[in-house]
């Protein structure tokens, strides 16, 4: 895998999506132990952020050609107790039911996290799940998060996958799912692989179990110097 890598380095940003996914995909320990590697040696690993979209869970940012039609490459890491549920005491979605702007692919290096999946229906049946649809704002790209209500719908049932290292899950951007993950304090937290592709869908939609969408702001999406990130990414290479 090192030698594969060092060979397409040079032309990394050139890399499409599905390249990298092969990739990635052929050895996905191995895969993500080369690249952080290049990424504590050479990345700037500027656009890591602590508390991405909910408290305890860190997005660290290995390489982002994004502005250029590229990927983006990130590992995030759920400390224990931070997703272990998909609802709050209180009924709503934890981290909600979303699509996303572009394909992604993602593969668990340490722990066992789970993909919860549903769709949307073009009318209710005896199995169907009331959700409500809100347009979505980030504050990663646009600086204040916000969620406007457009509409209750019907969904399937939740579905959940559980995926092992190196184990993986593709989506198109279209497709709905929320993440948590399984046994957290047996592993001290979980990590995963998240492979991006290109922006292709404009439309950010988040859903939620009622009409008024509650979002918690405070302390999320903190940035990150290399010098807090590289120790945490060591931490993970001595555990994958």
């Amino acid at each position: 895998m090192s030698s594969v890598f060092h060979k397409i380095h040079p032309d990394l940003g050139q890399l499409s999506f599905q390249w990298m996914r092969a990739l990635a995909l052929q050895n996905p320990l191995g895969f993500a132990r080369t690249m952080i590697r290049e990424a504590m040696k050479n990345g700037n690993l500027v656009k890591s952020l602590k508390n991405c979209h909910v408290k305890g869970l860190d997005s660290y940012v290995l390489y982002d050609s994004k502005k250029e039609g590229g990927f983006m490459l990130r590992i995030f890491f759920a400390y224990p107790g931070s997703l272990d549920n998909i609802y709050d005491r209180n009924g709503n979605f934890i981290l909600g039911i979303h699509n996303h702007r572009f394909d992604i692919s993602f593969i668990p290096i340490l722990g066992a996290m789970v993909n919860v999946r549903t769709e949307i229906l073009p009318n209710p049946t005896p199995e169907s799940t009331r959700l409500h649809e809100f347009s979505f704002s980030s504050a990663i790209l646009n600086g204040a998060m916000s969620a406007d209500y457009q509409k209750p719908v019907d969904a399937t049932p939740l579905r959940e996958d559980v995926l092992m290292p190196g184990m993986h899950a593709t989506m198109k951007a279209e497709e709905l799912h929320t993440v948590r993950i399984k046994n957290s304090e047996a592993t001290e937290g979980v990590a995963w692989i998240v492979i991006e592709g290109p922006d292709i869908n404009p439309d950010s939609l988040i859903y939620g179990t009622k009409e008024k969408l509650t979002l918690n702001r405070e302390e999320l999406y903190q940035t990150m110097t290399k010098e807090e990130v590289i120790p945490r990414l060591q931490w993970l290479m001595e555990r994958i």
